[in-house]
């Protein structure tokens, strides 16, 4: 007789194996604690088998797996049999680490990305081209139209925190001396490659 072992605190289904036969009286089987002859039905995912009030249950099992809700804040389910909520999800909904959550929906916090994503690149940019470009050895032997240039370059780097749009965060191109020919009248430097592409720009002409 193939007897079914569960859990004796969650009841929940551990396995089975052949029971023992009594050694008094042939033909009966010993039937141990926590287990039944009963089969338990087949759970589907994120369920298991359960031995409740006599039978078999087949119940929820979302243990160890966490959820976001609507406002961004997390939980992870520990029992068996609690269900997460409708309206949860299973990653955070967030559309960035810098939107807050306003009661009702996701609100970009403008300050706290600009710090991040752009204040802080812009300001070591403008170091390095004051430093290894406009230095003052180099900055002697430049036209007047080339000192506007820059001029207007690092300008609108400094005017980055109000003119950068953050759905399509542009940042200004740098001078003709440092965009390569096949650059035709680019007008942006995409925020992902910005700081990139000036760096190696600039340390091909020191």
């Amino acid at each position: 007789m193939t007897i079914y072992h569960y859990h004796p605190t969650t009841g929940e289904y551990l396995g089975k194996e052949l029971a023992d036969e009594s050694p008094l009286e042939p033909g009966i089987f010993l039937l141990p604690a926590h287990a039944t002859a009963a089969p338990p039905p087949q759970p589907s995912a994120d369920e298991v088998v359960v031995f409740l009030g006599g039978a078999w249950q087949v119940v929820p099992d979302y243990r160890g797996t966490s959820w976001w809700r609507q406002d961004g804040s997390m939980y992870t389910i520990e029992t068996l049999g609690v269900l997460p909520a409708d309206t949860d999800i299973d990653h955070d909904p967030r559309p960035s680490p810098y939107h807050d959550w306003s009661g009702s929906a996701w609100i970009l916090n403008r300050e706290t990305w600009l710090d991040t994503e752009v204040r802080t690149k812009r300001d070591q940019l403008l170091t390095e081209i004051d430093v290894i470009y406009c230095n003052a050895d180099r900055w002697e032997l430049m036209t007047s139209e080339q000192k506007q240039e820059w001029r207007a370059y690092k300008q609108a780097l400094r005017d980055l925190p109000t003119t950068i749009n953050p759905s399509e965060p542009a940042w200004p191109i740098p001078p003709s001396e440092v965009r390569s020919s096949s650059d035709t009248r680019v007008s942006v430097i995409k925020q992902q490659s910005d700081t990139t592409v000036i760096k190696e720009k600039i340390a091909e002409l020191v």
